[in-house]
């Protein structure tokens, strides 16, 4: 299963129309789902119980804790200012300023549908929702992206592990290698050291 390239990801997301609940709500759910790399099986099981705000109002946070994780772990993940404000657009339309007073158990992700709403959306809904507008059914290739990302963005194996939830750092080394497939992480630095340019 290969990542998303940035792009697609990029559009996906541009393809959403956040003049409605569903939109912000799918907006929301593949924003944090890149911003962490959880499995399809955390992001779906999350309550308003497990979200935690922090900071002021120009620069609240929200802390995400993911209760259902692979070999019964609990992991956290502290969103950045601006995933965090895309996920409090969405649960400020739905359940208005105040979420103290909104139950705990209430799910994070409603369903819109006629049969299930107000329900959790399930995993099916979420890979509908990765079909839709990341060109893909399999919500595992937005951990794949999320962990592309970070090599990227030239975060140590170490750290990459600690975010994925694996406990034995072989199982990140070939996870990483497995999702970057051929890809020469240094070539564009070996192309410029090179010299090498496109004739104009």
């Amino acid at each position: 299963m290969l990542p998303s390239e940035h792009e697609t990801v990029e559009q996906g997301l541009l393809s959403i129309n956040r003049g409605t609940l569903q939109g912000l709500r799918d907006y929301a759910i593949l924003a944090v789902a890149l911003a962490t790399g959880r499995r399809a099986h955390e992001l779906v099981t999350l309550r308003l119980e497990h979200m935690k705000i922090t900071g002021g109002k120009k620069e609240q946070r929200v802390m995400l804790t993911f209760a259902h994780c692979k070999g019964n772990k609990q992991m956290r993940d502290k969103l950045d200012v601006e995933t965090s404000a895309v996920l409090l657009d969405y649960l400020h339309a739905q359940h208005g300023k105040n979420l103290l007073r909104v139950p705990g158990d209430t799910p994070l992700w409603l369903s819109y549908s006629r049969q299930n709403y107000g329900a959790a959306i399930s995993t099916r809904t979420l890979a509908n929702i990765c079909e839709e507008h990341m060109d893909t059914s399999k919500v595992h290739a937005l951990r794949h992206t999320f962990a592309v990302g970070m090599m990227k963005s030239g975060a140590p194996i170490t750290d990459l592990a600690a975010r994925l939830g694996h406990t034995d750092i072989k199982i990140t080394h070939t996870y990483a290698k497995e999702i970057m497939g051929d890809e020469n992480p240094y070539s564009e630095k070996l192309t410029a050291r090179f010299g090498i340019k496109r004739k104009r």
